[in-house]
C-alpha cells in the first residue's frame, strides 16, 4: 500500500497526517482540532483569571505582549483559530509553559 502525506493548514497551524484517503485526513484533522480547541479553552480561562488577579484591562494586556485588538478578539474567541506562536507567547506571559507533544498516528 502506498503511503501518502497531506499537509492540512488552518490559519498558520499545521499538522502532518499519514493516511490512505481524504476522509481519513478529515478524521485526523478533527482530532487535532478538538485538542487545539480544548487547549484554547483552557488558555482563555487562564487569561481571564490572570487579568482578574492582576486587575489588568485588555488594553494593557495587549500592550505588554504586543497584540492588536483584532488578535486579542481572536485569542479570546474559542471558535477562532490563532497561531501556536501567539498561544505560546501568551502562555509564557501569564506564567505557564507551552508544550506540544507529537504522537505517531496509528
Amino acid at each position: 500500500m502506498k503511503e501518502r502525506f497531506y499537509m492540512a493548514e488552518k490559519n498558520k497551524t499545521f499538522t502532518l497526517a499519514k493516511h490512505d484517503s481524504d476522509s481519513e485526513l478529515e478524521k485526523k484533522w478533527f482530532g487535532v482540532k478538538s485538542n487545539y480547541t480544548q487547549a484554547k479553552r483552557s488558555l482563555i480561562k487562564e487569561i481571564n483569571s490572570f487579568l482578574n488577579e492582576k486587575n489588568m484591562n485588555k488594553n494593557d494586556f495587549c500592550k505588554y505582549i504586543d497584540l492588536t485588538n483584532k488578535d486579542y478578539k481572536r485569542l479570546m474567541d474559542e471558535t477562532e483559530d490563532i497561531s501556536l506562536m501567539v498561544m505560546a507567547q501568551v502562555s509564557v506571559f501569564i506564567g505557564y509553559n507551552f508544550e506540544i507533544t507529537f504522537n505517531k498516528i496509528k
